[in-house]
């Protein structure tokens, strides 16, 4: 899995800008083996469908999604950002998952560690977009929640929802990942003792 990422991102990096890059569909059956994937958050495949298309061409794009990576390595990921948008699209994702029998996941899409590292966060924004904080207006985040949460607060943010976390701890064990599983092997130097 880890080599095949490494194979996706080498191939978009090389035809992309800084900052940007996509891969194709038939990269992503190539490369498909020992991945999983998340349908992620605001800028996920699930929500710019939802965004774009509606309810019908998720399905469809979750369909196709699942027929490349299968149906136990697809999970329904939803975020709370105590945003009424979000929350809209999460109630449509978890009747999606539910209809397609996919596993929903509990994640928070961390941008930093502690809620007080946001005007940090918000800094960086700024400046990646040629503005200043009093001009960068939606640019910026609209609350601190996107910091690294503890599991008793993950549990109460999704009370309602207790298999999103369950399944979050049962694929945080699937992921087993050492320096050893990457096939490569550095070469030998010879040094001095």
């Amino acid at each position: 899995g880890y080599q095949n990422l490494c194979r996706l991102i080498t191939k978009m990096k090389l035809r992309a800008k800084k900052g940007e890059g996509s891969v194709t569909a038939q990269e992503l059956e190539e490369h498909a083996a020992g991945l999983i994937l998340l349908t992620g958050g605001n800028e996920g495949p699930l929500a710019a469908a939802l965004s774009q298309c509606g309810p019908d061409q998720a399905r469809g794009r979750l369909a196709h999604l699942i027929g490349i990576f299968g149906a136990n390595n697809v999970y329904v990921e939803l975020q709370r950002h105590f945003q009424r948008e979000e929350e809209s699209r999460n109630r449509i994702a978890i009747d999606l998952a539910r209809s397609l029998h996919l596993p929903l996941l509990a994640t928070n899409g961390v941008n930093y560690a502690i809620p007080k590292a946001r005007e940090l966060a918000d800094a960086f924004t700024a400046i990646r977009h040629h503005r200043t904080l009093s001009t960068a207006g939606r640019l910026l985040a609209r609350n601190s929640e996107r910091h690294l949460k503890s599991p008793q607060e993950m549990q109460q943010l999704f009370a309602d929802l207790p298999e999103a976390i369950s399944n979050t701890v049962e694929l945080s064990n699937r992921l087993e990942f050492a320096l050893n599983d990457l096939g490569y092997e550095f070469p030998r130097y010879p040094l001095p003792e």
